[in-house]
């Protein structure tokens, strides 16, 4: 027969090549047809391999071994992919028909196949080893005679690998398709860990980023147990290792972890690990971290304030051991100094933690600033330290400069350094609290040092401590003709110090020694700034007239008098050309330093006769000599100074020749020179009308009118004193003083601030004529309040003198009313000129008072001035300063938060208000008006309303203590949340005015009635949060009636969900990993607060309500159980509370189950209904379709329900081992299907045949591979092998047939052979004729194995075909083919009655066992039942399952061994 196959099966070849001889037909019957296999393929003959190898007999079946199967799969490693991918659905399902031990080949080839496909074909991966796994896996899956299910036990760990492979594969191109991310296979073969390792970090914008973390990464981490938060710390742990910037992936996955302990040790590594100073990003990390109240904050805290401390340790440069820093201090220190950089002070001292450290490391940079001549740097680096180690500093630098200065090996440049520093030494040690007696020794130590190092410096002499003695010997021997002023006034200062002597003396001592003009103005501008004595201001004149004649006009005796006999006096045209070069500036500045110092030696002394003779010189050339600064004009603004013009010499000297002419005889002329002397006089009546007038006219003309008269003045007043006199000379002059006196007052109202007391004695000089002149100017001056206001004063001074009343209320009222717009200023841009002027003083007052332009001293004066009731008038001034006042603030900017800091508070306004309510006599109506103004005061102004809180408390009996606690709470508290609507409303119709909110509401609660009402949360709703709750309790003490703990607390839960943060509720969506673990920890400390425990259940019920479904909704619905057991322990009697309590248990379970179903991908809704019902879910699972297919084949999308199991039973705290258990034994006590499904054949492991049909089984060797499979695999070994009564009387063997079955699924050869002593084929003979006894024992015939072993086959037989029966005949072709009974007669029966009853499956079977009967005409008939039947079925077969039926059919119809013919 096989021979005859192998013939047709050539001739099939044939038609493919028609060169085929006699010699190749004998070379085909007598070859190795596995052999030819293997060379068609190796020649690319896929056609005829397919032939080949679909068509093999039964003795090449026999003959077909794994080596074969290996030798092909070689050959596959070659060609490409498309060359031999036609051969493989003819390939894989025949050898695993015949030899189903090549599973684990194929399995190793696949994994081997898809490696390499991705170096292949990189752009299609991981589609296409996705496509090639799944085609694979579908042709292994050959489910005949029970040979699948043991193959994949026995090939369980190569399946697993598979799996892996598979579901890498579709995680990669999950990867690729979403997220348009790469990553190797190889990556993800090497474990969960690495591969999340990889993907954290990818480059991908952080807005992406945050959602690969939460929408694939942590579901990835979810579904391998891998702890999320472990790995990502992990990760953060290892990008601070890597070069590069990582910051702102790790503050992202920074934000995904939930554990605060985690979260906590990675905030305190960054600090740690980053580089100091710390950006932005580790600071944000670190503020969160300080929301959170835990034991680590604090230390965290600690880390942040020490940040410079970190840096400097981290400074590679400074080589610092941290360990050993403190024993190495000083060491660090000077290496720090070494360095020298730019922030060299600020890293010491934040290396410095104690008292000695600052002594020590301020002592080394003050000595390192020294030396480099930086003192500024030096005494900052002092200032840095408290009173007690700046007094143990300077002590310990003051020592160590004196041995510095007096030791003779130092260098004379280190000796200055220190001389300059110890100045400015004793100097902060004065003000740092050194005692009296001890700072008066230490000035004394170091004025005898500085005398002594002076003197050896600048004059090469030394001196003893002794010779100090003496001092004018020191000042003899010193010569300082060619040194400047200021280092003679500084030697003077010196030489004073050390010798103990006035410095001014010395100066002067020094000054008439040097005999320079130049230094003696410059001394003369010393002493007179410097405030010196009557007497050394008269000396220094003295020396100044002596020698001011002499060095700057010696040039003028030859040229402009040589001709002096003609006594023709210069004027002004023919002094055009004379020389006015710097000498007579020089001159002129004498003039002007000599006036001011006799005015001032006047002012100490007045009695000194020669001090007013120099006085009346002086004052000749008063106008001429005074100097048009700025400082001048600013502190005497009103003193009149004509436009300066530069006189001449010929001037100069025509002054000074008037003046000597009448003070010839004079003591005081002496001091002068003897060639400045003049041989005959100068003034007579004729010189006074021509040239003297002329010179006068011409003063006039060019400004000098001033002048100009007070030389007239001077000089016929002094001629009065000489009796000699020509009375003609005096008419003269008193002439020309009235003709210039016109001139003059002109000039002085002209000016832009009018001489009063000049214009008062001018207008006393023409009494008949003042007024006409005074009501001129007052027309002419109307819109300049200030000279307005200066002629009316000097107009009501005349008026007085020459007791005349006409006019003088009105000039009066001017007076008042330019002074007061004069003080005024802020008031011009905001009133008319000519209104203030028109207005009454009462609307005056009130209008400048609400303007805020006066202050309390003014308005007294103003009521004074205007005599008003002064008391009104302070009362609407203290309304004005409550309301007016403003708080001054800034802004500053810490880290990613806006600070208020506010820089002036209420204790200036209560001062200033309690001044006013001093001043006011009515109290009781200042302090009504006080109370009324509360409700005018800005809601964010806390300064004012503690102001009048306090002034009420301090003057009346009213006590405001609530108020005022609530003020201080509110200072101290920061705004969290914007203004609510309610707030707004109340500040617009408050301040109806106003556009916007006052700029601090960003920063400040309003104080407000509300605060104190029942509407006090809507002012407070935006504040109160997680964040802000624990800040509002002490508020609650002050707001009692109206705020409490519970209701703060609440309300900040419940904002959590108003907030938005927790997202969109989706219906359907369930998210398997944790987001809301830090809110939540946060909502518990929260609720923990509250004590009233239905509240606490009820808001963390609603919290729980409004979390998305998913792990935080659990994780809420627990916390919720939490409060609702403790509210139940306060209420054990109540039964509404015990209904609650059960609702919110029930709630925690149902969603607890929930998430285990959704998390292993069980979330169908036969499923959902029984969430409460855990031991009737548990078996429900158990019956799961997936768990067939699982234990017939892998399934790439199976999710473990023995994990489901084994979490739900832990929630509920049932004993799965107990419930796996008696779902075992029910399941194992539940009889086959036998007219359906199982036969037996002695040559493919009979055991197994078609359990994949069988579920309970199926369940029951899934249950076997839980956790609890060693006891189990116990308890069936000992059914198997016991031959007691095992289970229900009648069906112990269905039970023990069974457990055989299972036992055979979840145990490998070695452990059978281990536990049974026997070998693998002998167990398996035991186990089919224990499923054969079975199905005997259904049909009423009790047997046992010894019993079936000895009796006779053929009578069993005999009674199987009497009973007729499908389950009796499938027993008849079991025990044939279990005893190998061939005999004609019983096969024609079994054949003919299954084709009756349709047992398809059981006819294939048959057929098979029956190949060497192809000839009998019941085998034929068998093949065209099964042929007939099986195309029949393809109508019933959906598009998607119609390529694989088709293709199993045409297999079907290769392996026939009937010829074609005998259909």
């Amino acid at each position: 027969m096989d021979l005859l196959f192998r013939y047709e099966t050539f001739n099939v070849l044939v038609k493919y090549n028609v060169e085929s001889d006699m010699q190749s037909w004998i070379r085909f019957a007598v070859c190795d047809l596995l052999e030819e296999v293997k060379d068609c393929l190796g020649n690319f003959q896929i056609e005829d391999a397919i032939l080949i190898y679909s068509r093999m007999d039964e003795e090449t079946v026999k003959s077909l071994n794994e080596k074969f199967v290996n030798d092909v799969l070689d050959i596959f490693k070659n060609p490409p992919q498309d060359l031999y991918q036609s051969f493989l659905p003819t390939f894989f399902p025949i050898t695993m028909t015949h030899l189903p031990s090549a599973m684990s080949l194929f399995l190793t080839w696949l994994q081997d196949e898809i490696l390499h496909m991705e170096k292949r074909d990189a752009t299609n991966f991981p589609e296409n080893g996705v496509k090639m796994v799944e085609d694979v896996l579908e042709l292994i899956r050959v489910e005949k005679h029970g040979v699948l299910l043991r193959q994949c036990m026995l090939n369980r760990k190569s399946l697993e690998n598979l799996s892996n492979l598979l579901k890498g594969l579709k995680t990669l191109q999950k990867l690729k398709e979403m997220y348009a991310i790469k990553v190797e296979l190889s990556e993800y073969l090497e474990g969960p860990k690495k591969f999340v390792s990889t993907l954290l970090r990818v480059s991908m914008p952080p807005e992406l980023y945050n959602g690969f973390l939460k929408n694939f990464l942590q579901i990835y981490m979810l579904q391998n147990d891998i702890n999320h938060n472990t790995i990502f710390a992990e990760e953060i742990n290892n990008l601070l290792k890597c070069n590069g910037d990582w910051l702102s992936t790790i503050e992202i996955i920074f934000d995904n972890i939930s554990s605060l302990d985690i979260k906590l040790q990675i905030t305190q590594k960054l600090l740690l690990n980053s580089p100091v100073p710390w950006c932005d990003a580790v600071k944000r990390m670190a503020d969160r971290s300080l929301q959170f109240s835990h034991p680590m904050v604090e230390t965290i805290s600690k880390m942040l304030s020490n940040e410079g401390r970190y840096k400097v340790i981290q400074n590679r440069e400074y080589l610092i051991n941290e360990r050993k820093l403190d024993e190495q201090f000083c060491r660090v220190v000077n290496r720090i100094v070494y360095v020298d950089e730019p922030q060299m002070v600020d890293d010491i001292f934040h290396l410095c933690s104690i008292d000695d450290q600052y002594l020590n490391a301020t002592v080394i940079l003050v000595n390192h600033f020294i030396l480099k001549e930086d003192l500024d740097q030096a005494i900052a680096v002092l200032d840095r330290n408290k009173p007690e180690i700046l007094y143990r500093c300077g002590r310990n630098l003051f020592d160590y400069a004196e041995n510095i200065i007096k030791a003779r090996y130092h260098k004379a440049s280190t000796k200055e350094k220190y001389y300059n520093f110890l100045p400015i030494l004793i100097k902060k040690l004065k003000n740092g609290g050194y005692k009296e007696l001890e700072m008066h020794h230490v000035k004394e130590r170091f004025r005898i040092m500085q005398g002594q190092y002076f003197f050896k410096q600048h004059f090469g002499i030394d001196f003893t401590d002794a010779q100090f003695k003496s001092p004018m010997e020191i000042i003899q021997s010193i010569d300082l003709a060619s040194r400047d002023f200021t280092e003679i006034l500084q030697y003077a200062d010196r030489i004073a110090f050390f010798l103990s002597k006035d410095t001014d003396e010395i100066l002067l001592q020094l000054c008439d020694s040097i005999k320079k003009f130049d230094i003696l103005i410059k001394a003369g501008e010393y002493l007179y700034e410097t405030d010196s004595s009557a007497k050394n201001l008269c000396v220094i004149t003295m020396l100044f007239l002596k020698y001011l004649g002499i060095q700057n006009c010696p040039q003028l005796h030859t040229t402009v008098f040589e001709k002096i006999h003609d006594q023709t006096l210069p004027t002004f045209d023919n002094l055009n050309g004379l020389d006015e070069t710097s000498e007579n500036d020089k001159f002129l500045k004498g003039l002007k330093l000599g006036d001011k110092l006799i005015r001032k030696a006047m002012a100490k002394d007045g009695t000194d006769l020669q001090i007013d003779k120099v006085s009346k010189w002086l004052d000749v050339c008063f106008y001429l000599t005074r100097s048009n600064s700025t400082l001048d004009d600013y502190l005497h603004p009103n003193v009149y100074y004509p436009k300066q013009n530069m006189p001449s010499s010929t001037v100069l000297q025509t002054i000074q020749f008037c003046f000597k002419d009448v003070q010839k005889d004079s003591e005081y002329y002496s001091v002068f020179p003897s060639n400045m002397e003049l041989e005959e006089e100068l003034l007579t009546e004729t010189s006074i009308n021509t040239t003297l007038a002329s010179a006068i006219d011409t003063f006039c003309r060019e400004g000098q009118a001033p002048t100009a008269y007070l030389l007239l003045g001077t000089v016929a007043n002094s001629l009065v004193l000489h009796p000699s006199q020509d009375s003609n000379v005096l008419k003269s002059l008193k002439l020309l003083e009235k003709k210039c006196l016109v001139q003059f007052i002109n000039a002085v109202v002209s000016a832009e601030h009018i001489d009063l007391e000049l214009l008062y004695n001018l207008f006393l000089a023409m009494p008949q004529d003042y007024k006409k002149y005074l009501t001129h100017f007052l027309q002419t001056h109307r819109q300049n309040f200030r000279k307005l206001k200066d002629l009316s004063g000097v107009g009501i001074a005349l008026l007085d003198f020459f007791k005349d009343t006409e006019g003088r209320a009105i000039l009066i009222d001017t007076v008042k009313s330019c002074k007061w717009w004069g003080q005024l200023t802020s008031i011009h841009s905001k009133m008319i000129y000519k209104e203030f002027f028109k207005s009454d003083p009462d609307a005056r007052l009130k209008l400048v008072i609400n303007l805020d332009a006066v202050g309390f001293e003014e308005i007294n004066s103003f009521c004074k001035d205007f005599n008003l009731d002064v008391d009104e008038y302070n009362r609407e001034y203290l309304k004005s300063s409550l309301l007016n006042f403003t708080p001054q603030y800034k802004i500053e900017k810490m880290w990613d938060k806006k600070v208020l800091v506010v820089e002036n508070n209420e204790d200036s306004l209560y001062k200033k208000c309690q001044k006013i309510i001093r001043s006011i006599k009515d109290k009781a109506r200042a302090f009504l008006d006080m109370v009324n103004i509360l409700k005018e005061v800005n809601f964010y102004y806390y300064e004012v309303f503690l102001t009048i809180y306090k002034l009420l408390e301090d003057n009346t009996q009213t006590t405001y203590s609530e108020d005022k606690k609530m003020m201080v709470f509110l200072k101290e508290y920061t705004r969290f949340g914007r203004p609510s609507q309610r707030e707004k409303e109340a500040w617009y119709t408050t301040f109806p005015d106003t556009q916007i909110l006052d700029p601090l509401s960003e920063f400040r609660v309003p104080f407000i009635p509300l605060l104190f009402s029942s509407e006090i949360w809507s002012i407070l709703r935006p504040e109160v949060s997680l964040t802000s709750y624990k800040l509002w309790f002490n508020a609650t003490y002050i707001l009692s009636n109206n705020l409490k703990v519970d209701d703060i607390c609440v309300y900040a839960v419940k904002n959590v969900v108003s907030s938005g943060i927790l997202g969109t509720y989706v219906p359907n969506d369930w998210k398997l990993y944790s987001e809301f673990d830090d809110l939540l920890h946060k909502v518990d400390e929260c609720v923990h607060n509250i004590k009233n425990l239905e509240s606490a259940t009820s808001v963390v019920y609603e919290l729980m309500n409004n979390i998305p479904n998913g792990a935080d909704k659990v994780k809420a619905a627990e916390l919720s159980l939490k409060y609702a057991v403790q509210y139940r322990g306060q209420n054990m009697h109540n039964s509404e509370v015990e209904k609650t309590f059960k609702k919110f248990t029930n709630n925690f379970y149902s969603l607890s189950v929930r998430h285990v179903l959704h998390r292993y991908n069980l979330n169908k809704e036969i499923y959902l209904k029984l969430v409460t019902q855990p031991e009737i879910l548990i078996e429900n699972l158990y019956t799961d379709e997936r768990v067939s297919k699982q234990t017939v084949f892998v399934s790439l999308d199976y999710s473990d329900i023995n994990d489901a199991v084994d979490a739900i039973s832990e929630l509920f705290g049932l004993d799965v081992g107990n419930i796996r258990f008696s779902l075992l034994k029910r399941w194992l006590s539940s009889p086959n299907d036998f007219d359906m499904t199982l036969t037996l054949s002695p040559f493919k492991n009979n055991s197994f045949n078609r359990v994949e049909d069988d579920d309970n089984l199926k369940r029951a060797i899934y249950i076997c591979n839980s956790r609890n499979q060693q006891h189990l695999e116990t308890y069936l070994l000992e059914v198997v092998l016991t031959e007691d009564d095992l289970d229900v009387r009648g069906r112990n063997m269905v039970f023990k047939a069974n457990a055989a079955k299972c036992f055979c699924a979840i145990t490998d050869e070695a452990r059978i052979i281990e536990v049974t002593k026997l070998s693998y084929g002998e167990f398996l003979k035991y186990v089919d004729k224990l499923v054969l006894l079975s199905e005997l024992e259904s049909l009423g015939i009790m047997l046992n194995i010894e019993t079936l072993n000895v009796m006779s086959k053929r009578e069993l037989l005999k009674k199987l075909y009497h009973m007729g029966k499908p389950l009796a005949i499938k027993c008849m072709g079991a025990v044939c083919m279990t005893y190998f009974l061939e005999e004609h007669k019983y096969w024609e029966y079994i054949i003919n009655c299954s084709i009756k009853f349709e047992m398809i499956a059981d006819l294939k079977t048959y057929v098979d066992f029956l190949k060497n009967k192809c000839d009998k005409q019941f085998y034929i008939n068998a093949w065209q039942v099964i042929i007939d039947k099986t195309f029949q079925e393809i109508i019933h077969v959906s598009n998607e399952d119609l390529e694989k039926t088709l293709i199993n059919n045409f297999l079907m119809i290769q392996v026939c061994l009937v010829d074609q013919y005998s259909f």
